[in-house]
């Protein structure tokens, strides 16, 4: 607690027959929320953004009846957003992963960015009508095999440029590298970073299929990328960073990349993303196991700001979290003022169920049982399968906003939305 304020948690549907679902969220500089994903109209995929009040009603002076959308690629089913940022002049920027050409044989996908003005209107002043495309991979559909480009998620920096985080198709391979891309405030390419706008990278020089989730800026200008790849048959934790200028810092485990196995073979972990303490330190949410089969749980781990593991994390320098012996997944993490994380994703509490989970550690990793008196809150939204994947914190670190989804029906999925007083 902290603050003043009625949490709100619920299905907030865009569609009461179709499939809807939120993968990012963001506040902007008046602290008004914000959640983005997409929504189907007909079997057709549409990017979508919207606002909200802090009582978790719509609000109807954002876009129609506060959601706004826009058709990138008509006609396909793959089209969503998972990116969302508030630039410095109130215009809202969402990014998702669409198709090259939706009648094609085999996906060629590329990255859309929009650009929407401060009242939910496509500012058509952004890219080609307001819509960006993006390709990260060159070569484009062999008709013989997909050839994706992937985004998790997006931001925006303090100079209003546009930060993409995701996996593009490995160049002359078959295999799948990571990215980050930047793009000026008005959507190009910005070959001031990595003088191409974007950085395709791999691991360890190993032809493995990357995994590249959340990212962010830190303060000082550098980029920190989250992640995961797959090594004989064992997932490991995998995080970049990069300087200002998109080369990777060396000063970070040596080449600016790091894979980590902390619950080592037959063990498994991933990171899907991760927050930066004020003492330069990386803390990592995600999930794993330690044996070699079976649920997983969701873990946390600690990074010093040279990559090297922290063991005076949690225990031994790892939080393992299980609820009820089924999985339970980090999906977002995020720091808050005092150094406290806060982690969103989903919980079973029993088998064969899951609900939305939020879960708040203390600064050295422990549970914060001043938090829900556990540490741990689920959140049941009227479903057997729900989760949180999209999380930001208010710029006065009072409200968290968590963004996901619930499954209604076999072809019904529905937008969530937690908006919890910190």
């Amino acid at each position: 607690a902290g603050t003043s304020g009625t949490e709100f948690a619920g299905a907030v549907p865009l569609s009461q027959t179709e499939n809807d679902r939120f993968w990012a969220a963001a506040f902007d500089a008046q602290g008004r929320p914000y959640a983005a994903g997409y929504s189907e109209f007909n079997g057709d995929s549409a990017l979508v953004v919207a606002r909200f009040n802090l009582d978790g009603t719509y609000d109807a002076s954002f876009g129609t009846g506060g959601i706004a959308y826009v058709n990138a690629v008509a006609g396909g089913t793959l089209e969503q957003a998972r990116g969302l940022g508030i630039q410095s002049d109130g215009k809202v920027v969402v990014a998702g992963t669409v198709e090259h050409d939706p009648n094609a044989t085999y996906v060629d996908a590329d990255i859309a960015v929009a650009r929407f003005n401060s009242d939910g209107t496509l500012d058509t002043a952004f890219g080609t009508n307001g819509v960006a495309i993006i390709d990260i991979t060159t070569g484009g559909n062999d008709g013989t095999s997909d050839i994706n480009d992937s985004l998790w998620n997006a931001t925006v920096d303090s100079q209003d440029r546009i930060l993409l985080f995701g996996m593009a198709k490995a160049e002359a391979r078959a295999d799948r590298d990571r990215f980050v891309a930047r793009l000026t405030s008005e959507g190009a390419l910005d070959t001031t970073f990595n003088s191409t706008g974007k950085h395709v990278y791999g691991v360890d020089g190993l032809d493995l299929n990357d995994n590249g989730r959340n990212g962010f800026v830190q303060p000082d200008g550098k980029i920190f990328h989250g992640g995961y790849t797959n090594v004989s048959g064992s997932n490991q934790i995998v995080l970049a960073r990069f300087n200002a200028d998109g080369t990777l810092d060396t000063s970070f485990d040596t080449d600016g990349i790091l894979r980590s196995a902390p619950l080592p073979s037959p063990g498994m972990a991933e990171a899907y993303g991760a927050a930066l303490q004020s003492s330069g330190k990386y803390v990592t949410t995600g999930y794993g196991r330690e044996q070699g089969t079976g649920t997983v749980d969701l873990v946390s781990f600690r990074y010093n700001a040279d990559g090297a593991a922290d063991t005076t994390w949690a225990t031994n320098g790892g939080l393992i979290y299980d609820i009820a012996a089924d999985n339970d997944r980090g999906r977002n993490v995020l720091p808050l003022a005092d150094d406290r994380t806060v982690h969103v994703g989903s919980g079973s509490p029993s088998t064969g169920v899951i609900h939305a989970m939020i879960l708040i550690t203390t600064a050295d990793g422990a549970l914060d049982t001043n938090f829900d008196t556990d540490g741990v809150k689920l959140y049941d939204f009227g479903s057997v399968d729900q989760a949180l994947f999209g999380a930001a914190v208010s710029p006065d670190g009072k409200w968290l906003a968590a963004a996901g989804y619930l499954r209604v029906d076999s072809a019904d999925d529905d937008a969530a939305l937690v908006l919890l007083p910190l």
